[in-house]
């Protein structure tokens, strides 16, 4: 599972590529892509168009996650909550 706040990193910094970002939120990297094709989340890209994530974007995929599974909230929902949180 995984463990907020982890000591000495920059929660902003994007340093996970796809691949193991999924795998620390335990969601399939497909999720990912359709989460930011909704314009839920916003990774980073390299030069090379690479996309990172930092922690607080595993914060928000974990927020997005528990809305829609254990709330029962579909994505439009999703983003119209972040919408009205903005």
């Amino acid at each position: 599972m995984y463990r907020e706040g982890r000591r000495g990193i920059d929660p902003e910094r994007p340093v996970y590529v796809i691949s193991v970002a999924a795998e620390i939120v335990a969601v399939h990297p497909r999720t990912l892509r359709i989460y930011e094709e909704e314009g839920l989340i916003r990774p980073r890209r390299t030069t090379t168009n690479i996309r990172l994530f930092s922690e607080n974007d595993l914060r928000r995929i974990l927020w997005i996650r528990n809305l829609t599974q254990e709330r029962g909230i579909n994505l439009a929902g999703v983003k119209t909550l972040f919408e009205l949180e903005e």
